[in-house]
């Protein structure tokens, strides 16, 4: 095992904020696009302007993947390289480090996506009473758990 312990601590801390990272962004992921079709960055563009809370939680999702500091993807990769270093597992360390590298580039690929314009999309329609996310946290809300406003 890597480095006694921590290596054990941060590969089981790695995989769970992965595994709920990966959820979060399933989730958010599938929602927007059109039923029977794969989903595509076309989808999420503009999403910013249609659904905040969702994009955000999407935004979130894969700035972790890609090793953001300040997010848990951050920490767990940090940490897995640190007890691979500590461990003398260098071909580890190197290739969590050079994956980080280019999945930066796929993964704020899909976030820049989030908040471009899409053609469809007016300059008035951002935050507007014609947005189909709109949180009501009161407690006899029934949808207060799902994604979908109960005025959509």
């Amino acid at each position: 095992m890597l480095c006694g312990g921590f290596g054990g601590f941060a590969a089981v801390f790695y995989l769970t904020v992965y595994m709920i990272s990966s959820l979060c962004a399933l989730g958010a992921i599938s929602l927007p696009k059109a039923k029977g079709d794969d989903p595509s960055v076309s989808d999420v563009k503009g999403l910013i302007f249609i659904r905040p809370f969702l994009a955000s939680a999407l935004a979130i999702s894969f700035l972790s993947f890609a090793g953001l500091p300040l997010l848990a993807g951050f920490f767990g990769k940090i940490w897995i390289v640190t007890a691979a270093i500590k461990s003398n597992a260098w071909p580890l360390a190197i290739s969590v480090m050079a994956a980080s590298l280019i999945g930066i580039f796929y993964y704020l690929r899909i976030v820049g996506a989030l908040f471009q314009k899409r053609a469809g999309l007016d300059a008035d329609s951002n935050f507007s009473a014609h947005n189909k996310f709109l949180p009501v946290y009161f407690p006899n809300n029934p949808d207060i758990l799902s994604l979908r406003s109960a005025h959509s």
